[in-house]
């Protein structure tokens, strides 16, 4: 049975926007004028994925603004996708702001995040914010900063606060949803190309950990994805790789990932009946090491997550799996060899699905899926 309450919380939130555009219809909202702008601060505080498909955006906004000392703050979890950026002049990781993905209304009101957020904006100085995100919370902080520029988008709940707002089609690709800004602001060049900068110390890590593991053509697995509705379990994964192992002598498996996927790959590993070809990557390298590793892969495997992002961006051979309670068109992988696998098994609730493994993911058969590994590796 579907539950609409996504729905009715979607309308009730255009609703509540309409009405204060219609409220404030005599804000002030001034046009920024690039050429005349001295200080300009984007906010964007999720996920790696994220920060990876906003890239394009931060480059263009920094060809729009070529003469103004541009600055993302950013959070812990995404700064080292942002890091190097010869287009970011300044980058600044709000250590003490909370994961806004994760906040309690609770949170929102009390305004503490809030007023934390708009003491920040404050302290810039700067004359024109910009929100990456979409999230009311930063545009209540940006218009309670009195920032005299507010770039954001609508419908978004409190939208109306911004002076300029750009579309946010959920239906467009994220990529585009976030190009879109620069659009309204008279970008009229090409989309950037997406790519996370490494540090000498960064390739150095990634040149000693492939020698160490004597790798040449391994394919890389990234087991886990955030949340268990957007996992394609982990027997699944054993099946593909034992095959891989069977078939392909040659190959190594590299399994990338954070700390918390640790209990994945100890669940493969003991679901394989060897591991001498196995290679346990998970939290041996940090963002941009992963990334450039992850290029030099024969072969991505993945769940639909921000190492996906990285690997087809880089144009690797890309297998991803999708959850389309997700948004299919919106968070796929793009490249120019990505092959999205999805099924709708059930109606499912997201964040809200109790079923482990979600029956979306478990519809997406290993034979399936073998046979494009098959394809894909005859290829090379």
């Amino acid at each position: 049975m579907k539950d609409y309450r996504g729905y009715f919380l979607s309308l009730v939130a255009t609703l509540i926007d309409a009405f204060g555009w219609l409220l404030f219809i005599g804000l002030s909202r001034p046009a920024v004028q690039p050429n005349q702008v001295k200080r300009l601060l984007v906010l964007k505080f999720d996920r790696i994925g994220d920060a990876f498909l906003a890239l394009p955006t931060i480059e263009a906004l920094r060809q729009l603004f070529p003469a103004a000392e541009l600055t993302v703050a950013c959070s812990p979890w995404n700064k080292a996708v942002l890091a190097n950026n010869p287009a970011i002049d300044r980058l600044l990781p709000l250590e003490s702001l909370p994961d806004v993905h994760h906040s309690r209304l609770t949170d929102f009101l009390r305004l503490t995040k809030i007023k934390q957020l708009a003491s920040f904006i404050k302290t810039q100085e700067t004359e024109v914010v910009v929100d990456l995100q979409g999230s009311p919370m930063n545009v209540l902080a940006m218009f309670w900063s009195r920032a005299s520029y507010r770039l954001g988008y609508r419908p978004k709940v409190l939208s109306f606060l911004l002076t300029q707002a750009a579309s946010y089609r959920r239906q467009q690709p994220q990529t585009e949803i976030y190009f879109s800004l620069v659009k309204l602001l008279g970008y009229t060049g090409a989309m950037p190309t997406a790519a996370i900068r490494l540090s000498t110390n960064d390739l150095a890590a990634v040149n000693n950990f492939s020698q160490q593991q004597q790798l040449t053509d391994f394919i890389i697995l990234h087991l886990g994805a955030g949340r268990s509705y957007r996992q394609w379990p982990v027997a699944n994964f054993a099946a593909l790789a034992q095959r891989i192992i069977d078939n392909y002598p040659g190959y190594k498996l590299v399994v990338i990932g954070g700390a918390e996927d640790q209990l994945l790959f100890d669940k493969l590993a003991a679901a394989l009946s060897a591991t001498d070809r196995l290679v346990n990557a998970i939290g041996q390298l940090n963002i941009p090491a992963s990334y450039q590793l992850i290029g030099q892969a024969k072969l991505f495997i993945g769940n639909e997550s921000g190492p996906g992002h990285l690997a087809a961006a880089q144009g690797v051979p890309t297998i991803s799996f999708m959850n389309p309670w997700s948004g299919i068109n919106r968070w796929q992988a793009r490249g120019p060899q990505v092959n999205l696998f999805y099924k709708s098994a059930h109606y499912c609730q997201g964040i809200r699905c109790h079923l482990e493994p979600c029956p979306n993911m478990l519809a997406i058969a290993v034979d399936e899926v073998w046979a494009t590994v098959e394809r894909l590796l005859v290829r090379q």
